[in-house]
């Protein structure tokens, strides 16, 4: 999943500040299928974006993008 995260980082559909749900990554990955695959199909061009998120991406950053990995608790309602 992380490529996946890379990409959409490198097409810059991920919005630094913006917490993202599992849901919203899956629909952003569903709405922009053809540019990932296209990305995806080129390795070098794939190994170079890996590296450029992994180099270039703070750690604040990537804890935002982590966040969605665990859902959030379900609310309670009264």
């Amino acid at each position: 999943m992380e490529i996946l995260i890379a990409i959409l980082w490198y097409l810059q559909l991920l919005i630094p500040g913006i917490t993202y749900t599992q849901s919203d990554i899956n629909n952003l990955i569903q709405e922009n299928n053809k540019a990932i695959h296209s990305v995806k199909k080129d390795v070098q061009q794939t190994t170079q974006i890996m590296n450029d998120y992994n180099n270039k991406t703070n750690n604040q950053w990537k804890k935002i993008i982590e966040e969605w990995e665990d859902p959030p608790p379900d609310p309670i309602l009264d």
